[in-house]
């Protein structure tokens, strides 16, 4: 908690997510420029922090079907949307490179001011529609020692939605070794599906 009171001024704080419209080289994208698309992104940030969000997350939510770790295309689209979102508003800013690329999102964070990044898959190992996503938990933590991104937090999903963990263990046990043994800074859960209940 003490954490979420230094990073959001609150110690149960609103996140938002800013999704992002479909990035070049993704299979929807039909030549948006940059330009529009971190237009229609500000907006999205700007009304959502405007209206009471203590915090964002950016994520490329519409470059389904994800890839598990994206190209240099998205992570160079991502650092530019994102460094202007952080321009624009004053919460602080997170990331999520989906399907689970917490390597970039760290990259990106350290790059643009970054707060913290959400990773979706953390450690277990899972099947999901991209196949299996197995643990990044070991890389995360030292490829964000070896960039000094000590203070980019990651924030893990446990029992993910969209996602069937292998392991078949309680929540609460998957929750207390994200923390304690994946040394995540907070854990994530969610309901089965995005926008469903939970």
């Amino acid at each position: 908690m003490k954490m979420f009171e230094e990073m959001f001024g609150k110690k149960l704080p609103i996140i938002g997510v800013v999704h992002l419209q479909p990035l070049p080289g993704a299979p929807r994208y039909e030549g948006m420029s940059m330009k529009e698309i971190t237009r229609a992104a500000i907006e999205e940030a700007k009304a959502m922090s405007e209206n009471g969000v203590d915090g964002l997350i950016v994520e490329n939510f519409r470059d389904m079907m994800f890839k598990k770790r994206v190209g240099p295309e998205t992570v160079a689209s991502m650092t530019y949307v994102a460094s202007e979102i952080v321009k624009s508003v004053s919460v602080p800013i997170g990331l999520c490179v989906l399907q689970s690329d917490a390597i970039s999102a760290l990259a990106i964070a350290k790059a643009v001011g970054g707060k913290f990044i959400r990773v979706p898959y953390y450690t277990e190992t899972y099947i999901v529609d991209a196949g299996m996503m197995e643990s990044i938990a070991a890389d995360a933590l030292r490829f964000r020692k070896m960039i000094e991104a000590r203070d980019v937090k990651i924030f893990a999903d446990v029992h993910i939605k969209h996602g069937y963990s292998l392991s078949r263990r309680p929540i609460e046990e998957s929750a207390e070794d994200a923390y304690e043994r994946g040394l995540a800074d907070a854990v994530i859960v969610t309901g089965k599906k995005t926008g469903g209940k939970t």
